[in-house]
């Protein structure tokens, strides 16, 4: 009995903290330091290249972003659409933030309903199971004292 109510209390936080994750998604995604990353950071390239190959989009608010942080115009090869000569002008021109935390907000609050939709289920269920108990226990003791 008491791991049904961990489960459920368990449950229940997760969906808590993908609700209220999904509220704070702005404050928390900061794709800021992460353009100084790019070049030096292969971990941070895939992410970003990944990032804009999906989305479609280039830089944190637009190309302009990539020429702060590098004087050689050099755009990474996922802000255009074809992979070759990638400069300002074939580049996707939307930023990415808004569709990268949409995207993230989106994931936090799927997770916080399913969460909370598990904790609903298997309070459903548990509460099932304790009927089902008293109803098994009432018929055994009618049976008893019938058989007496």
């Amino acid at each position: 009995m008491t791991c049904c109510f961990a489960l459920i209390a368990l449950e229940l936080a997760a969906g808590l903290i993908g609700i209220i994750s999904s509220a704070k998604t702005d404050e928390i995604v900061n794709l800021n330091w992460t353009l100084n990353e790019y070049f030096g950071n292969q971990e941070v390239r895939d992410a970003w290249d990944s990032i804009q190959s999906k989305f479609e989009c280039c830089g944190i608010n637009s190309p302009n972003d990539w020429l702060n942080f590098n004087n050689e115009e050099k755009f990474p090869t996922s802000c255009c659409p074809r992979e070759f000569s990638c400069n300002f002008e074939n580049a996707y021109q939307k930023g990415c933030s808004t569709d990268f935390t949409n995207f993230i907000k989106n994931l936090c609050l799927t997770f916080g309903i399913t969460g909370h939709l598990l904790c609903i289920f298997h309070f459903l269920v548990f509460c099932y199971s304790i009927f089902c108990f008293f109803k098994l226990a009432k018929k055994l003791s009618v049976n008893e004292n019938f058989n007496e």
